[in-house]
């Protein structure tokens, strides 16, 4: 028998919650998805998050409420173009699409296996800002805005 939400399985039109929230609803005794959860009320160190940890809660987040999770990242700077990113994992769970704009190409889409974008976001927690836990119709919006501001 399924412990999924009926609404799951129907994929009726759920509206999205607190990202924290989804997380402590698909947390149980899931580990990983304590860790991201700790690390976004400020619990947590950026240091104890593992490769995996990230889209592991968002696999999880997606599998059992059907609410598409991303990671979102805006960065303004001094010597570089400035630049919004989306990081979303590809419905196979294997890829992971990035999608985004900078001031210097635009908007655009790329593909790449889930675990380099896992080590990529291991080696750079430590010294970039925390990325934003967000709803992907929420981060498509923010990046459409973030372009528009520039």
């Amino acid at each position: 028998m399924s412990t999924k939400p009926a609404d799951v399985d129907k994929r009726t039109d759920r509206k999205p919650s607190d990202p924290i929230d989804l997380l402590r609803e698909v947390e149980g005794s899931r580990t990983t998805v304590r860790r991201v959860r700790e690390l976004l009320e400020g619990d947590r160190d950026p240091s104890q998050i593992k490769a995996g940890d990230w889209f592991k809660a968002i696999e999880y987040v997606r599998e059992e409420t059907g609410v598409e999770l991303v990671l979102y990242t805006e960065h303004t700077y001094a010597d570089a173009p400035d630049e919004a990113c989306i990081k979303s994992l590809a419905d196979d769970g294997v890829w992971c699409i990035l999608a985004g704009w900078s001031k210097r190409a635009g908007f655009s889409t790329d593909k790449l296996a889930r675990f380099d974008v896992e080590e990529t976001l291991r080696f750079k927690q430590s010294t970039d800002p925390i990325p934003e836990l967000i709803e992907l119709e929420t981060a498509k919006a923010r990046v459409k805005a973030f372009a528009g501001e520039r």
